[in-house]
């Protein structure tokens, strides 16, 4: 347990998502359950099978006043399936638990199903259980998905070395662009996110190809995680980095699900990996050589500054 001196740290700063990760995982610890929080997928007992579990949250994740109940339900599979796809794997099965305030209606739960099934349909993926709860409040649907292992091994945020390329499977910007400033048009472009499935089978089975994640709380904050997790310092420059809109809105917020990876600058890759950077010994993240926080959307931060 924390002693009465770390206690009263935490109680003089803002605490962040970070900081409740790391109790649960002490929690569980303590327990004798290890989990390792290092990526967003965890792998199941059997090594070829993977996991992972995501929320949407009204007013933080989708807005009932501009997003139609299907568009919510395709983003609540995108996330999951993102997910997947950033540790290399294919998908084979979600569930669900709907906690949904009196706002919806039949017709609104119908649309919402017919939002996740039809991509899940497009990535040959069944949804086999789930859960429905009236909750006061802000509505909140989770989901677990589960997968397996395209290549020998799960591709891993811990995995980058210095003299690896950094790369992105896609340009940045237009989810954060629809949320911020919900025009008819940015809200529809907004709603064209995508789990990068295909890209990611190919990395899984590409040799050179070391770290991955998908970009879902801005490429700053991402960058910053996969610079930690494998102890290096990744340098971007900002002239290579696709944007739509704005550059500093789109390398700081989220929900692009557009994959993060690294690989050594002699491996083949496809024209849809886009060379933003590099990894050089060191640690943290520089853009046009000066270092930068990890600037991004992080739950329990937002609204503290």
């Amino acid at each position: 347990m924390t002693g009465p001196q770390q206690e009263k740290e935490n109680a003089d700063r803002v605490l962040n998502e970070a900081d409740f990760v790391r109790v649960i995982k002490r929690a569980l610890n303590e327990s004798g359950l290890h989990i390792d929080t290092t990526d967003d997928c965890g792998l199941a007992p059997r090594s070829t099978e993977i996991v992972t579990t995501d929320s949407l949250v009204e007013d933080a994740h989708f807005n009932r006043k501009f997003d139609r109940p299907y568009d919510i339900g395709r983003q609540a599979a995108v996330v999951n399936l993102s997910d997947l796809a950033a540790s290399g794997a294919a998908p084979a099965w979600v569930s669900w638990t709907l906690n949904l305030n009196r706002q919806w209606s039949l017709d609104d739960v119908y649309e919402l199903t017919q939002g996740m099934a039809s991509e899940l349909r497009l990535h040959q993926t069944q949804l086999i259980t789930g859960n429905l709860a009236l909750k006061p409040g802000p509505s909140v649907i989770s989901v677990t998905a589960a997968g397996y292992l395209i290549g020998e091994k799960p591709l891993l945020r811990t995995a980058a070395v210095p003299g690896d390329d950094v790369l992105i499977s896609g340009c940045l910007g237009r989810a954060t662009r629809g949320y911020l400033s919900p025009t008819d048009a940015f809200r529809t472009a907004r709603h064209q996110w995508r789990p990068h499935l295909a890209e990611a089978a190919i990395l899984a089975k590409t040799d050179g190809v070391h770290a991955c994640m998908d970009i879902s709380d801005g490429l700053l904050l991402d960058a910053s995680r996969m610079a930690a997790a494998s102890g290096v310092k990744i340098k971007l420059q900002s002239s290579l980095i696709p944007v739509i809109g704005d550059l500093s809105t789109a390398i700081t917020g989220g929900e692009d699900y557009v994959l993060l990876f690294t690989a050594s600058a002699q491996t083949p890759l496809p024209d849809w990996a886009l060379r933003i950077g590099s990894c050089v010994p060191g640690h943290g993240v520089y853009l046009d050589g000066h270092p930068v926080d990890g600037q991004g959307y992080d739950h329990f931060l937002r609204g503290t500054n």
